[in-house]
Order: structure tokens, then C-alpha cells, then sequence
């Protein structure tokens, strides 16, 4: 892949959420969007040429509207909410990967989902020396998802 790390996670989450949750992105958010707060956060957790963590966070109301159209249903529970937030994040992280390195392997922990918390912090449970590297917002519907990469300082590339 070409570009800058903030073009190429864009161009991966894009795709995912086209492809896979079915839904037409606005870049950037509208200001409603924006004002959604953050509902759940899903991250994952790689390692390999690069390490750090890629996540997602969902804003309010984006959760329902993900799933239903993933799986099929008008009223997914809340675990099948998460489940296919966590499943967004896996799918992101392994598009955008090869942006770091397109010939290497890489290894990626399942994804941790947090809900119900206070998310002002944008490195929600990001471990020091990882820095924020790139991050996407986009806008659907009435809500939003912003994806953020956080990449070791030795790992760091703009590739």
C-alpha cells in the first residue's frame, strides 16, 4: 500500500464498514455526529514488524445499527453488539496491517471491548511508550466511529 498511515486507516475502515456492516460513510463527520459520545471501544492489539493497537470506538447509537445490519436482526442484545463491534476492529486491523509492512506477518490478539465507561480519554487503555500515530473519523447516520492507531515509537513509519 501507498500513502500516509492516516490515509491508508482510513481506506481500510472504510472498506470494512462498506463491505462488511454495510454502511456509506461521511468524511468527515457532520457536527451531529461529532457530538455523539463514545459508547464502546473494541481494540486489537498487534505485533510483528510494527507493534501497538489499533481502535474502534463506536458512538451512541452505532452499535444497533452495525449489528443489525451484519447479522440480520432489528433488536441484537447488547453482547451481540459487541461482538460485532469487536469483529469491525479485527477486520480494520487486518486491512490496514500491510500498510506497515506489506511482505511481513503479523500477529493480532483478539479484540478487548469496553462499554458503558467514561471515554473522554482518547488512549483509553493504551500502554505508554505507544503513541497515537493516525486516526479516522467518520460519520454514519446520527453516529459515528473513530478509528485511532497507536504504534511503539520504534515502530513508527510512514510508509
Amino acid at each position: 500500500m501507498s500513502g500516509s498511515l492516516e490515509e491508508n486507516l482510513y481506506s481500510a475502515a472504510v472498506f470494512t464498514f462498506e463491505r462488511v456492516a454495510f454502511l456509506v460513510p461521511d468524511i468527515p463527520p457532520d457536527p451531529e455526529q461529532r457530538q455523539q459520545p463514545v459508547e464502546a471501544v473494541a481494540s486489537v492489539e498487534f505485533s510483528g514488524p510494527a507493534c501497538g493497537t489499533l481502535q474502534l470506538h463506536a458512538g451512541n447509537g452505532l452499535l444497533p445499527l452495525i449489528t443489525a445490519n451484519m447479522v440480520g436482526m432489528d433488536d441484537p442484545d447488547e453482547a451481540l453488539q459487541l461482538d460485532a463491534l469487536g469483529e469491525l476492529a479485527n477486520i480494520i486491523c487486518g486491512q490496514f496491517l500491510p500498510a506497515l509492512d506489506p511482505v511481513s506477518a503479523f500477529e493480532h490478539k483478539p479484540p478487548e471491548i469496553i462499554a458503558g465507561g467514561d471515554f473522554t480519554d482518547e488512549a483509553f487503555s493504551v500502554e505508554p511508550p505507544a503513541v497515537l500515530s493516525a486516526r479516522a473519523e467518520i460519520g454514519f447516520e446520527s453516529s459515528r466511529a473513530d478509528v485511532l492507531l497507536f504504534l511503539h515509537p520504534d515502530a513508527r513509519s510512514e510508509t
